[in-house]
């Protein structure tokens, strides 16, 4: 028959050489070639298997990370919130990037009407620029730590102890700057 046909195989075993002999016909090369098509296709089910298991873990061991670092950020957020002292987090054109409640509340202004803008805002104008300068360069020296005279947004000013450093990113490099104040108020009264 036209679908049929024999084919020769020389194989070598133990030493020995043998010819094998056998009939195919269509319906049964078909059948081969359906099964090791199928053997082609397990072996790529199996490996991408393998392969989304560990993507799989991969993800799962990032998804713990990031919400470790996510709840770490958070308390981080109720801290600096929590805080009785005031802090205030710049960029480096002196620009406000963070406040918290203690310097909105201190100064009297809105968190909208303090972020973007220059530190000049809550500083006295009877501060001399050679005393900004100093804080500048302490700051930049690794902190500086002093007495400063704020204003508050109604233009009245009050004393504050004021400690400064840098901030720095996760590689050292550094992203602003951070200062964090006390209000004297209280104790310059009660030493007059």
């Amino acid at each position: 028959a036209d679908d049929e046909w024999w084919e020769a195989t020389a194989l070598a075993v133990q030493g020995r050489r043998l010819m094998v002999i056998t009939r195919s016909t269509a319906s049964s090369t078909e059948v081969q070639r359906l099964i090791q098509t199928g053997r082609e296709q397990e072996l790529e089910l199996t490996a991408r298997t393998a392969q989304l298991a560990t993507t799989s873990s991969l993800l799962e061991r990032e998804h713990v990370e990031l919400a470790r670092a996510a709840a770490r950020n958070r308390l981080l957020a109720h801290v600096a919130e929590s805080a009785n002292e005031m802090i205030a987090v710049t960029d480096l054109d002196d620009r406000f990037t963070f406040v918290n409640r203690s310097f909105l509340d201190a100064h009297l202004f809105a968190e909208h009407e303090v972020l973007g803008q220059h530190i000049g805002l809550v500083m006295s104008p009877g501060v001399p620029a050679e005393r900004m300068d100093e804080i500048v360069q302490g700051t930049s020296e690794g902190g500086w730590t002093g007495e400063i005279v704020n204003r508050r947004r109604d233009g009245t000013e009050f004393p504050v102890a004021l400690s400064t450093s840098l901030v720095k990113d996760e590689r050292g490099d550094v992203i602003g700057r951070v200062g964090v104040a006390r209000d004297l108020t209280g104790q310059k009264q009660a030493e007059a």
